[in-house]
């Protein structure tokens, strides 16, 4: 099977997330992973690279948009 073909494991839609400091994490985040998918999240600290991964294991709740 294709990775096209390949069914949705996570989908992150309209993903955001800020602490109670206000500061923001993640704004309008879409992210699709299927079966065999490899990502990787490149980027200056603070943009959000930790807390992704966070909100996928349910470690954290997004504010906007959901997991599914």
């Amino acid at each position: 099977m294709s990775a096209a073909a390949s069914p949705k494991l996570v989908r992150l839609d309209g993903i955001g997330k800020r602490f109670k400091n206000r500061t923001v994490a993640l704004a309008g985040l879409e992210l699709t992973l299927r079966r065999g998918d490899f990502r990787s999240i490149p980027g200056p600290s603070g943009c959000g690279k930790t807390t992704a991964p966070r909100l996928i294991a349910g470690l954290a709740e997004p504010n906007e948009g959901c997991v599914a």
